[in-house]
């Protein structure tokens, strides 16, 4: 009977422990992302969270920014290729409407994660092109969320590494999801 109380008393104190370290955590949340970007119609929550909230206007600028916030470093993808790359990030654009009015031009990235699930990035550019361009991408996952273009003459999620890249980055062992590419207008 002596000995059961020691790992009795070894077994509560642990699970005292745990219960505060789970109740200081909930108290403190942390996100994991770098850098959070919120749409001019998020929730309110959702803005206060965010680093930048974007005004409903050239969404496009705010959106390529947040993707430069990793470190610009150099990057060999080949035996003697080399190119520059923002690396080692982790970006979230939190649910809402980003509307676009040229090209989303996405920088090079490595190493990085962009989480947009949820979002509606929307280019209302009849004659703009394609709506986003992925212009080269390494290692990196990116989950968008609906992508709808107005665009009569382009994609609306394009892997386009020339003429937007300089040096050139092949975007290779990547992760790219979607919830949704829409060509149409989606208020009837």
């Amino acid at each position: 009977m002596q000995q059961q109380q020691p790992l009795f008393l070894a077994v509560v104190g642990f699970a005292l422990f745990c219960s505060a370290f789970v109740l200081f955590y909930a108290a403190h949340p942390t996100d994991s992302a770098t850098w959070i970007v919120a749409a001019s119609d998020s929730p309110a929550n959702a803005k206060s969270r965010a680093d930048v909230v974007c005004t409903g206007t050239d969404d496009e600028h705010v959106l390529a920014d947040s993707l430069r916030r990793g470190n610009l470093t150099q990057f060999q993808y080949d035996d003697n290729a080399m190119s520059s790359a923002y690396s080692f990030q982790s970006v979230e654009w939190l649910p809402g409407t980003y509307h676009l009015s040229t090209t989303l031009v996405l920088p090079q990235v490595v190493d990085s994660v962009l989480q947009a699930s949820g979002t509606v990035l929307r280019f209302d550019a009849p004659n703009g092109g394609d709506a986003v361009v992925v212009s080269g991408a390494y290692r990196s996952r990116l989950h968008f969320g609906t992508i709808w273009s107005a665009s009569n003459n382009g994609a609306a999620l394009a892997m386009r590494n020339r003429p937007y890249t300089s040096p050139f980055m092949p975007s290779n062992m990547n992760v790219i999801t979607f919830q949704g590419l829409q060509k149409t207008n989606p208020d009837g």
